[in-house]
């Protein structure tokens, strides 16, 4: 049940700092889930179903939140543009990554897939770091 709170909480946090903040969408975003993260932290020692509940089920709830908002805030904000800035910085990563050639992943979709994962990884460490500290408060 934590994980479902924890997965709104910090997507819903997520969804209104990059729509109503976006001059700096990541810093509020990764503050709101190290609060969630706080608030939402037992004792060390609490035992669930059996086992121990371990600090990546909080990683693994903001990772996921923020993954899936900023992917599709990117996604949104690209398509809105034709993608014509994610063609441009795409060949940039070409010249710099010495990628000539085909990709896997279309250059736009590779970008906002660069995006989704810088924004799931700040998502990720903020909510464990408040789980983590909430844990060490309340034992």
């Amino acid at each position: 049940m934590r994980f479902v709170l924890r997965f709104i909480f910090v997507g819903l946090i997520g969804f209104l700092c990059g729509s109503y903040l976006p001059q700096f969408p990541l810093w509020p975003s990764m503050a709101g889930a190290f609060l969630v993260g706080l608030l939402l932290s037992r004792k060390k020692k609490k035992w669930v179903f059996g086992k121990k509940q371990k600090p990546t089920y909080a990683f693994l709830a903001g990772f996921l939140a923020l993954l899936i908002v900023w992917g599709l805030v990117a996604f949104t904000k690209d398509s809105a543009n034709a993608s014509l800035l994610s063609e441009k910085i795409g060949g940039v990563f070409d010249v710099f990554l010495g990628m000539e050639g085909e990709w896997l992943i279309p250059k736009p979709n590779m970008l906002v897939l660069i995006t989704a994962l810088i924004g799931g990884l700040a998502g990720g460490l903020s909510i464990m770091t408040g789980n983590l500290l909430g844990e060490a408060i309340k034992s």
